[in-house]
């Protein structure tokens, strides 16, 4: 039986983590919930990586050593203006956060340790605003319990 391939493809997020351990944790949970994942550890590594396979969302850490998420977003921004980018950080106040980083596609940001479920829900959520785009693949949301 062929099989079409778009139905075929999945969801593509890039996760960009300096936290080995952050990392590893995420891609596996992603990677379990059916994402397709590819890995940065900075921003210049991210930006690299997204010019080379287009992802469908993008979850960054805030602070990492190069240039930080907002950077990253600002220069994602540039080459792919609608890519949506969920942040995450250890701080706790993320709303000026948020609110610098809004013209650049940043849904959320969501504060660490993540809820693990609220971290799929917030994905899907940006992945549904990237397919109103014009972007990625049709998804079924994941039933909450």
């Amino acid at each position: 039986m062929i099989t079409h391939p778009v139905l075929k493809r999945r969801d593509q997020v890039l996760v960009v983590e300096d936290d080995i351990e952050s990392c590893e944790l995420l891609e596996t949970v992603l990677h379990e919930a059916g994402y397709s994942i590819d890995v940065a550890h900075n921003g210049p590594e991210a930006l690299a990586v997204a010019a080379r396979r287009r992802p469908d969302v993008v979850l960054s850490d805030l602070q990492m050593p190069g240039f930080d998420g907002l950077e990253l977003t600002r220069r994602m921004h540039v080459t792919d203006p609608e890519l949506p980018v969920v942040l995450t950080t250890g701080l706790r106040d993320t709303k000026d956060i948020v609110t610098a980083a809004e013209g650049y596609g940043v849904v959320t940001c969501l504060k660490k340790p993540m809820n693990l479920d609220e971290l799929l829900w917030t994905l899907e959520e940006a992945l549904a605003i990237s397919r109103q785009r014009g972007r990625g693949v049709q998804r079924r949301a994941p039933q909450r319990s």
